[in-house]
């Protein structure tokens, strides 16, 4: 099955434009995150994400609410919705970006490439309805439902995301790299 690279309508100058534009922004809206961590919190809302277990859950939320944290973790979801849309952006230009980087370096065929393109703006749109997935779990613990299988449910998913976007990154990055060493010999 061939699949092909999905963002055509752009040449690669325009989509390094995008990339550029859309990462920036990405990185300004990250700066308006509020800080949760504390000392019974350390890794503030990825100790939520990450909980797992009821208990984990109840304890992070008993302590936001004894600090006063609440409205600013539930902001915090809220804020992730747009951040979801700018990273994910982001990240279809990178992985195409990289899908022709090593298209024209002759890593790939060109029909190799545009395969790889297509598949990884897929994943790069898998984890950001990942990432909104895992919010809807959050909310309804940062609400009180800490009953499993929400806790577990909202873990995987956040596992998964996170194992999705490292491995995109970095294959994106490897792809690059790669590319140009190729294209320069």
């Amino acid at each position: 099955m061939s699949y092909s690279d999905p963002l055509t309508f752009l040449s690669d100058a325009e989509l390094g434009v995008v990339l550029a534009v859309v990462a920036g922004w990405t990185l300004y809206v990250a700066r308006w995150f509020p800080d949760l961590k504390s000392e019974t919190v350390p890794c503030g809302i990825f100790c939520l994400q990450l909980a797992f277990k009821r208990e984990r859950v109840r304890a992070i939320v008993k302590r936001w609410t004894a600090a006063g944290c609440m409205p600013a973790a539930r902001r915090s979801l809220l804020l992730d919705l747009v951040f979801i849309v700018l990273y994910t952006i982001a990240l279809v230009a990178l992985t195409v970006l990289a899908a022709r980087a090593a298209g024209a370096g002759g890593l790939l065929a060109t029909a190799q490439a545009e395969n790889l393109a297509a598949v990884g703006a897929g994943l790069a749109m898998a984890a950001g309805v990942l990432d909104v997935l895992e919010n809807i779990g959050l909310a309804l613990e940062l609400s009180g439902r800490h009953r499993q299988p929400i806790p577990l449910a909202t873990s995987l998913l956040s596992a998964a995301k996170w194992l999705l976007l490292a491995s995109l990154v970095l294959g994106a990055l490897g792809l690059l790299i790669a590319g140009a060493i190729s294209g320069l010999s």
